[in-house]
């Protein structure tokens, strides 16, 4: 089968044949563009290539003349045609305008063979949301940053609109945020394209987070505890007192997942915060296991270190980045651990086998001489 295909650059994913009837050599009104439409992006680039082995053809965009009233489509573009292609030969051309452009074969007329190409922009998509948080008031500038963005672009936080949508490049827009009620919407932008998909990077919170409950109430350092409250967005800090939390995963706009710094040692109050404010829970977080400091800092081989902490007991044991150490267990805020000969600089980790059970690691690293 003799064919000219058409396809869009650079993937070639799709194509236009043209098609040999079951005659051979086949008659005029046998060849015919399979299938008889085509989609491309502006500015992507379509070839056709002559794959027919029994005629030459020459792709023309319609005029009502030429192809039984029909024009040549919707789009803006100046569209010479190809020229004639003997077999073998390719003609390629960027459409930048959107719309439709309808073409057909010269040489073998409208009615045996045309086609269209359909130009049309994708839908902007939305990455990131800066500030991700702001007053119900609103009033402050939001930087949004994506692709597919055009001048004139509108956007929407939520289902209101902004006022003031300043383009900036086809990856930014700038947007000032209307007034709303408390709460996490969607930041959409709208170009002739379509209207950016929801995704967790175009959340933004009005309002200050809070915090309704979380759990586990204790637990030792290094653990995760979930966080339910209101108007989370993705990239907020958590708190455990005055340590910062050192891995938050935003689960929902009602849920976070954060884990206990390493160094927590007394009971104290989670809080959560963003860029509109922060909201803290009403009880306390209870650290059960911890290492809050060291002493001495550094050494070689052979020396005696004294880890202070909570949640000790004689299952205690203790390592140097990894390496066992002899431990002694003094009380249950107190262990004694010799540097092994073989251990490298990095953090002490205790590891406790009886309740409260678990390995923490301390906030900073011993270092070996």
């Amino acid at each position: 089968m003799a064919m000219m295909a058409v396809g869009a650059s650079p993937a070639m994913a799709a194509s236009i044949d043209i098609q040999d009837g079951p005659s051979s050599p086949p008659s005029g009104t046998e060849f015919c563009f399979n299938p008889p439409s085509q989609t491309a992006a502006p500015g992507e680039q379509v070839t056709w290539t002559n794959q027919s082995a029994f005629a030459p053809h020459e792709i023309v965009r319609c005029t009502p003349t030429a192809c039984a009233g029909n024009s040549g489509g919707t789009g803006g573009d100046s569209w010479p045609g190809s020229g004639v292609l003997s077999s073998g030969d390719t003609y390629s051309h960027s459409f930048t305008g959107v719309g439709t452009y309808v073409y057909y074969c010269a040489i073998h007329g409208y009615a045996a063979m045309h086609g269209s190409i359909t130009v049309a922009s994708p839908p902007p998509t939305v990455t990131s949301v800066v500030p991700d948080a702001g007053l119900v008031g609103g009033g402050n500038t939001v930087v949004i940053d994506g692709s597919g963005f055009v001048s004139g672009a509108s956007v929407k936080f939520g289902a209101t609109s902004s006022a003031s949508v300043t383009f900036v490049s086809a990856g930014e827009v700038k947007a000032v945020a209307p007034a709303h009620a408390s709460g996490v919407v969607a930041v959409t932008v709208t170009t002739p394209g379509g209207t950016s998909a929801a995704s967790n990077h175009d959340l933004y919170a009005y309002g200050p987070p809070t915090i309704g409950s979380f759990s586990p109430a204790s637990g030792i350092t290094g653990s995760t505890v979930t966080i339910t409250g209101t108007n989370y967005v993705p990239g907020m800090a958590v708190k455990f007192g005055t340590l910062t939390s050192p891995a938050v995963t935003f689960v929902s706009t009602t849920q976070l997942h954060a884990v206990v710094p390493n160094g927590d040692a007394a009971a104290s109050k989670i809080s959560v915060s963003d860029n509109a404010g922060s909201g803290s829970s009403a009880t306390n977080f209870t650290p059960t296991l911890s290492i809050t400091g060291f002493n001495p800092t550094g050494g070689p081989g052979g020396t005696v270190v004294t880890i202070d902490g909570i949640g000790f007991n004689a299952s205690s044991k203790a390592s140097f980045n990894g390496t066992a150490a002899a431990t002694t267990f003094l009380s249950s805020t107190q262990l004694k651990a010799t540097v092994p000969a073989t251990a490298t600089t990095g953090p002490i980790t205790v590891t406790n086998t009886t309740a409260p059970t678990g390995t923490v690691r301390s906030a900073g690293k011993f270092t070996v001489t």
